[in-house]
Formats: structure tokens, C-alpha cells, sequence
């Protein structure tokens, strides 16, 4: 018995149409739960299940891996939220070392979400529908969070509560590293705005880890810092309580916002939101226009950051 043959048997057993199951299989959203409950039911029933490959669009995502895959926590924020979207929308995905790129040219992959830096530059060229995140190079589109604008509302906020000596910890940014190099102009653009100079003590060294960064920077005199990478806030907290530093009593914080851990942290953290789910939402939505042949205007497109206000920072306007 074909593949046919058994949707029309689940069709016939389930008291809907041939298409109706097609459309519960690729779970199409307009299908009433009802109906959509009742086919699935009749599928089990007749030990029944559709092939992967014959209802979903291949997706590649492509990230950073020399001895294999490396994800940073901006990457694993990022392929979380893209692989319930894509999920959603009836798309299957593969991750996809930098190295394998050589192969990529004889390919059935629909299309290419590229997350490394490595990669970018490669992937010119390739005939397939691509966009960059997180990173703008020339004649591929992106999508990337305004890290600039995300770390200059940092600093106004951290002025508006009145701290003056403002520092700034996150990674050297490398030649490739375009969201780094962006958050670090963001940093001097902040400053700049609000009459403070930038002074080199206050930034991490090439030669520093971020803990030994972290513990220079705070003896510096600094009231308060950006913790400026995502995910190493708990490791900066730890410091600080080695240091015997309390935050924000001592020093206050802003760090990325990082789900399911910022609002738990003690004390609760104010973050930079870089909202994964809509931007997300936005790179497959332009990766779709993409597949379906149109141009994208802008080419490359930043989404802003929002600030979320919680207890990791000092108020100093508010001192007796």
C-alpha cells in the first residue's frame, strides 16, 4: 500500500479530506484542534506516521566549529530560539560546522542561517538563499540586534542614576568579531553623549581573562560595569563575592539578559534584552522572503535592545 493509499485510509477512518490530513502532517495553523486531535488519533491507531523528509523544508544553520561545534551563549540563545520557530513553521534544520562549508555547493538545503564569523565571508557566492546574524558582511543580508544602540542605553542608564566611572568588560573584539567591535563603540558613543571620557583602565585587556579583567577593573575605583558578553554574569557575581564586593551596594551591574537565569540571579539582574524570540521571528521571516526570490530592503536590518529595569543597580542620585 502506497503512501497515498494510507493518507486516504486516514482520511476516510478520521471523516475529513485527503488534503485535511496533508495539512495536520505539515501542521498547517489553520486546522481546528478538534479535527487536528481526531486525525493524529486515527494515525496512531493505524501505526501511521508521515516521512520526515516528504513534510519539511531543510534548513542549515551555520556555526563556528574547528574540532567540531563550538556554541557561544549568544549562539545557544539564538539556535534555541530559532529551532522552535522553525519547528513551527514546518521547517526541519541542520547545524553545520564552518568547516563543512567546502560542501555546501551540492546541496538540497532550502536555505542558510549563517551564526560564525568563520563562515561568512565563505558563504559569498553560494547559490543558495543565506543571511547572516549577528554579523554584516558585504552582498549577504542580515539581521542582527543593535549591539551599539544596546550598549549606549547602558551607559545613559547608568549616568541617569548618577555613576560617573563606568566600565566596560567583554571580550577583545578580533577582526571578525562585528558584534564586539559594535558593543565597544556603543560603550564610547555612551560616554561621548554624556560628557565622560573613556579611560583604557576601565576596558579589558587582550591579555586578560574576564575574571582577571573583572577583579582589576573593579579595584579601578569604577562604580559600575557592563558586563558585556552573554552568560558570564554568574561568573563576574562570583568574583565579586570572592572580592567580598556586594552588588549593587558596592558595584552595580548591567548585564545581556539571559532567560531563565537574570531575573533569578541574587539580586535579580537589570540586562540588555535582545528579545531571541522576535529576532527569531525576523531572520526566518526574511529568510522566507529570500527562498521566495524577493530582495530585502535593508539588506542589513538591527533590531533594538530594551532595557529591563530590576535590583542589580545602585541609585546613587538617591544619597543622603
Amino acid at each position: 500500500m502506497n503512501e497515498k493509499k494510507k493518507i486516504s485510509d486516514i482520511a476516510v477512518a478520521a471523516e475529513v479530506s485527503p488534503a485535511t490530513v496533508s495539512r495536520v502532517f505539515n501542521r498547517h495553523p489553520y486546522v481546528k484542534d478538534e479535527i487536528r486531535n481526531r486525525v493524529l488519533e486515527v494515525a496512531r491507531r493505524m501505526k501511521y506516521s508521515p516521512k520526515f523528509s516528504a513534510t519539511r523544508n531543510n534548513i542549515g544553520i551555520v556555526v563556528n566549529g574547528t574540532d567540531g561545534i563550538n556554541l557561544g551563549q549568544f549562539e545557544v540563545l539564538m539556535i534555541t530560539a530559532l529551532s522552535q520557530l522553525l519547528f513551527k513553521r514546518n521547517y526541519a534544520f541542520e547545524i553545520i560546522p564552518h568547516t563543512s562549508v567546502p560542501l555546501l555547493h551540492n546541496t538540497s538545503l532550502k536555505g542558510l542561517i549563517t551564526i560564525s564569523v568563520g563562515a561568512a565571508n565563505a558563504l559569498k557566492g553560494l547559490d543558495i538563499p543565506m543571511l547572516t546574524v549577528n554579523h554584516e558582511i558585504e552582498e549577504i543580508p542580515s539581521v542582527s540586534t543593535d549591539h551599539r544602540q544596546g550598549l549606549k542605553i547602558s551607559v545613559d542608564y547608568f549616568f541617569a542614576k548618577g555613576h560617573r566611572q563606568i566600565a566596560y568588560i567583554g571580550e577583545t573584539p578580533g577582526p571578525l568579531a562585528w558584534g564586539m567591535i559594535e558593543r565597544m563603540e556603543g560603550y564610547r558613543d555612551g560616554l561621548a553623549a554624556n560628557g565622560l571620557e573613556f579611560d583604557p583602565k576601565f576596558i579589558k585587556k587582550d591579555e586578560e581573562s574576564l575574571l582577571e579583567a573583572s577583579a582589576r577593573i573593579v579595584k579601578t575605583g569604577c562604580t559600575a560595569v557592563i558586563v558585556g558578553c552573554e552568560g558570564i554574569v554568574p561568573q563576574f557575581c562570583y568574583m565579586m563575592y570572592l572580592m567580598n564586593k556586594s552588588i549593587p551596594a558596592d558595584i552595580s551591574t548591567i548585564s545581556f539578559e539571559t532567560a531563565n537565569l537574570s531575573q533569578y540571579m541574587v539580586p535579580p539582574q537589570t540586562t540588555i534584552d535582545q528579545n531571541f524570540p522576535v529576532l527569531a521571528e525576523t531572520v526566518v521571516a526574511r529568510l522566507d522572503e529570500l527562498i521566495a526570490g524577493k530582495s530585502l530592503e535593508p539588506v542589513h536590518l538591527r533590531l533594538e535592545n530594551r532595557l529591563i529595569e530590576r535590583e542589580s543597580v545602585r541609585d546613587l542620585t538617591k544619597r543622603s
